[in-house]
């Protein structure tokens, strides 16, 4: 049996945990998901941080807390200066969520050991204006790859959360 090892990859950031902030005074909603898919990248993710693209596609389920949303669909693109454990990068990402409605969001993402960090603002549709905040783990059975080759794909899954 393959060990698997779990990797922080930067560009994938933005499918993890979504986080996002709603101030004013209007009444606060807070829902949460599971967030699992794939991100693919290319040229393949290295040891050390290097410029590269990436894409990725996912999936929202058992969403819980905000009203009219079950799940939802995502998928996104984006590059940066990136490698198996750090880097930096920017895109954006498209969810399309269950009640017919979809968030646009650019985001940058910043690595450091096993945690990425996302950050951005819903630029339109459900969510529009607001921040979005994520953090994410990926897992691979050949981070082996990272010393060689380079990573061509690695899998994600995570916790999702709308609002504080």
């Amino acid at each position: 049996m393959k060990s698997r090892r779990v990797i922080s990859i930067v560009g994938m950031a933005v499918v993890g945990v979504f986080a996002i902030s709603i101030t004013g005074a209007s009444a606060a909603t807070h829902g949460v998901c599971v967030l699992s898919g794939t991100a693919n990248f290319s040229p393949g993710l290295k040891a050390t941080a290097s410029p590269l693209s990436y894409t990725f596609t996912g999936s929202f389920g058992n969403c819980q807390g905000v009203s009219g949303i079950t799940s939802g669909s995502v998928s996104a693109s984006g590059s940066g200066s990136l490698g198996c454990a750090n880097g930096s990068s920017s895109g954006t990402a498209i969810v399309n969520w269950s009640n017919g409605t979809a968030s646009t969001i650019p985001f940058t993402t910043t690595s450091a050991a096993a945690v990425t960090e996302v950050k951005g603002t819903v630029s339109s549709g459900t969510f529009a204006g607001l921040a979005a905040k994520a953090v994410i783990a990926f897992t691979t059975s050949s981070p082996q790859l990272c010393a060689t080759t380079g990573l061509p794909s690695a899998a994600f899954k995570g916790p999702a959360e709308i609002g504080t």
